[in-house]
């Protein structure tokens, strides 16, 4: 044999052998590889950890079934051991239902990373529990974003996690965003975070925070907030200039105490869709959403059952200083905040760079049902605040100075296609509607109920209710347009003013295009029901007087023509004027 042709089939036998062991390395990845999407494993296999506090630069794992990694570290650092991350995404499956965490001090920073965490099986929801045989106060997060050391604006970082279910973890932030300086102070929202919930659940926990971001971008559908206690100005999300959109979100059974809140934000954008926040009870300035925002829109919500108990300036459930706040499509039933003012909503000026802005709020379609405060029931406001087909039932104040509603400092006031009623033992009324703004208050289209029994069983002979500035407006302007504000009681009522305000006529003036006040005392014998037969038998005598009216038009015409008739010589008894 030619020893040329030796060397030759040497060098192919060489060069196939390198080819294929080449190939047989990278098969241990390109098997998971799919749409340059890299899916990593991770099987506790008991060892219970989610990840550990080691690193090592050298880890092969993952790549398959058969080759997991037993953390979520160990995934993470084989696939930037092997990938670029800015040409592949990674998604970590876990195999297991239940992890522990324990003190974590070298989790990774996934800044530049798509990243998706989720369960093997899709069906499933994975545990992951605080290992209680760590510290309580550990103090560390699950999963830090830090662009200190390499903030790029063209940078993207994508996290995505799925049927998550914590459960027992304290003092701990799930997702910690820590922006570079050359982040913080550049005035430009980047958004260049991308952070994706998707059925999350948090519970029996302590101080926990599950988002701590700037400048991103935050989707978040189907979380369960339930049974968690934060303190120490603790909050579940702090937000500074992100976009925010959330989805099917619960917060029940929880308590904020020491200034904490579900939701503490600072110039963002913010859209909350079907939120439900139930049996909560706050302490210490806390609230259940505090918020400081460009644009917030709440609706299709319920706000029932939350407590504030011993606060002396904020409400139960929203505490604003946004720029704009659209509220629509809820219910406010059964809050309370019994120290404060404002039971449900306290609507403040938005503050930006230290200069106040005028803000406007806007509030539709929506119910507000017994609710407490000392001021203020439901809604104390020093915003320009429309109030658009909304129902106010049986709210409580202690103070004399407003019990739905209290509107402060230069702004409007306008309710329409709205109802307050109010139904009550007392022996006096406080105002409904208290309007202590130099500015407009405008009623249209709306009624204002009140129902009143005088249960007292005193020696006093008079028994009277006394009926003192329902709508409380000193230094305003009021329009009460195509509205009725009706009192109706079984008692006599001593009337000291329907309507207060800056003139000296101020009934005749405040009466605009068919709007009416009632009073239906007993004394009056003008009930609801004898009212409303007084109302029939005015339409029944105008009717009668309509028909005598037209009769006697007919018997004129007809006298007329027979004159004519008899003038001009014919025989009128030959012409039937009348069939």
């Amino acid at each position: 044999m030619d020893y040329n042709n030796i060397k030759y089939y040497i060098f192919i036998i060489l060069s196939l052998s390198l080819i294929i062991s080449i190939s047989f390395g990278k098969s241990i990845h390109t098997n998971n590889i799919n749409n340059n999407n890299i899916i990593f494993f991770v099987n506790n296999n008991n060892n219970n950890n989610i990840y550990d506090n080691k690193q090592n630069n050298n880890i092969k794992c993952g790549n398959n079934i058969e080759n997991y990694c037993s953390t979520i570290n160990n995934a993470i650092e084989s696939f930037l051991n092997d990938f670029n991350k800015n040409d592949y995404s990674l998604t970590i499956l876990l195999m297991n239902d239940i992890y522990y965490l324990n003190n974590n001090k070298n989790n990774h920073n996934i800044y530049g990373m798509d990243i998706t965490i989720k369960p093997y099986n899709n069906n499933n929801t994975i545990k992951i529990i605080k290992d209680d045989n760590n510290n309580d106060n550990d103090n560390d997060s699950f999963l830090i974003i830090n662009d200190n050391y390499n903030y790029k604006k063209e940078i993207i970082t994508t996290l995505k996690l799925v049927n998550l279910n914590f459960i027992k973890l304290n003092s701990k932030t799930l997702i910690n965003h820590q922006p570079s300086n050359n982040n913080n102070n550049n005035n430009e929202n980047n958004n260049n975070i991308n952070i994706n919930l998707l059925n999350i659940t948090i519970e029996n926990s302590k101080d926990i925070t599950i988002l701590n971001n700037k400048q991103s971008n935050i989707f978040i559908e189907n979380l369960k907030y339930i049974n968690n206690e934060n303190i120490n100005n603790f909050s579940g999300i702090n937000s500074f200039s992100n976009n925010i959109l959330i989805q099917d979100l619960t917060i029940e059974n929880c308590k904020f105490n020491k200034e904490s809140s579900f939701l503490k934000d600072s110039n963002s954008t913010i859209v909350l869709n079907n939120l439900k926040s139930i049996n909560n009870n706050l302490n210490d300035n806390s609230i259940i959403l505090k918020l400081n925002s460009k644009f917030t829109k709440i609706y299709n919500s319920q706000f029932i059952n939350n407590h504030n108990l011993n606060n002396s300036n904020i409400s139960s459930c929203i505490d604003s200083s946004n720029f704009i706040l659209h509220i629509s499509n809820c219910n406010f039933i059964n809050n309370s905040a019994e120290s404060s003012v404002g039971g449900v909503l306290r609507l403040n000026q938005n503050i930006e760079n230290d200069q106040i802005s005028k803000s406007t709020t806007v509030i539709s379609n929506c119910y507000f049902d017994n609710n407490k405060a000392s001021r203020c029931a439901s809604i104390f406001s020093n915003t320009k605040l429309e109030i658009n087909n909304s129902t106010f039932t049986n709210d409580h104040s202690d103070n004399d100075t407003g019990i739905s509603i209290c509107q402060e400092d230069s702004n409007d006031l306008t309710l329409s296609e709205s109802i307050i009623s109010y139904n009550q033992n007392t022996d006096k009324i406080k105002p409904i509607v208290s309007f202590t703004s130099i500015n407009n208050l405008i009623i249209t289209n709306s009624k204002i109920n009140i129902k009143l029994n005088n249960n007292n069983n005193n020696n006093n002979n008079n028994n009277n209710i006394d009926i003192n500035k329902i709508i409380h407006c000193p230094i305003g302007n009021i329009t009460f347009q195509n509205s009725e504000l009706v009192i109706e009681s079984t008692n006599n009522n001593n009337i000291n003013k329907y309507i207060e305000c800056n003139t000296s006529n101020c009934n005749d003036l405040s009466l605009k295009d068919g709007s009416s006040f009632y009073d239906s005392s007993s004394s009056s014998t003008s009930s609801s029901s004898e009212r409303q037969f007084v109302k029939s038998l005015e339409i029944f005598i105008i009717c009668v007087g309509l028909i005598i009216s037209f009769a006697m038009i007919v018997s004129a015409i007809y006298y007329i023509n027979k004159c004519y008739l008899k003038f001009n010589g014919i025989d009128y008894y030959d012409y039937e004027i009348i069939p």
